[in-house]
């Protein structure tokens, strides 16, 4: 199986032109890779520019998203950022929950599930990204952790909810470290969320994501993963040389 590509951002770059011309990159790649599907996740103020640009360009395999998103529709809440004005905007996809976020603004796993409901209403498909966030090193795996994530974010979903839908697992002492979880725990974590997911009934529609200093080096072994269906890639984002690379050996998994 063909594994998604997803690229986050964060807070980069700095002015508008050096956005424009990362995001030709990424144009670039996705004319020269049709086969893949990639997802940039640029900061809010570039998304309406970057959209004109994708539809000049005419790929179709190359979708916007956010890095976040309102836990409300509309109202007085100076600063934040609504589905429906990221839909509007062009974007088709949103992170919800990155580790950075949830340890910045101490978001509950209540206010996650509000943003992922939110998320479902504007339209937008879910990046739910879940992490032991209490366990700093390779060592353990804090699964108790990793099921109150998946199970209070995924509650009181509506029953006609049939989108495309990703849970992203990203151990917090990977993400940007330049050290990334090895196969095996990957795939330990992957079956065991999948089997999480399957108790929600949920587990044919949602694919398994992996995050966490995933870049041209670590992919060599990361795309060998049988359990996981794409990657969420950071630092590697803003470098055309890096996830070129990156969907280079993704496709050659084809």
């Amino acid at each position: 199986m063909l594994k998604k590509l997803f690229f986050n951002w964060k807070m980069n770059p700095a002015s508008p032109s050096e956005a424009s011309s990362l995001f030709t990159e990424f144009i670039s790649l996705a004319q020269f890779q049709p086969q893949i599907s990639l997802v940039v996740l640029p900061p809010y103020v570039y998304l309406s520019e970057l959209n004109q640009q994708l539809q000049t360009s005419g790929v179709t395999n190359l979708k916007l998203g956010a890095q976040d998103l309102a836990r409300y529709s509309a109202g007085a809440y100076t600063g934040q950022i609504s589905g429906q004005m990221l839909k509007n905007m062009g974007c088709q996809y949103v992170l919800i929950g990155h580790s950075e976020t949830r340890e910045a603004y101490q978001l509950s796993h209540e206010q996650i599930n509000q943003k992922l409901l939110q998320s479902l209403e504007s339209g937008l498909v879910p990046i739910l990204c879940v992490g032991h966030q209490s366990d700093k090193t390779i060592t353990e795996i804090n699964y108790p952790e990793l099921s109150e994530q998946v199970t209070t974010a995924l509650q009181n979903l509506p029953t006609e909810w049939q989108t495309e839908f990703y849970l992203a697992y990203e151990p917090v002492w990977a993400i940007g470290t330049g050290k990334t979880a090895t196969n095996p725990i990957i795939e330990e974590v992957g079956q065991f969320l999948k089997q999480e997911l399957a108790k929600l009934g949920l587990a044919k529609q949602v694919g398994i994501l992996y995050g966490g200093s995933v870049d041209d080096v670590s992919i060599q072994e990361l795309v060998k993963l049988q359990q996981i269906d794409g990657f969420l890639i950071g630092g590697a984002s803003l470098k055309p040389e890096k996830f070129k690379t990156i969907a280079q050996v993704v496709a050659n998994q084809v």
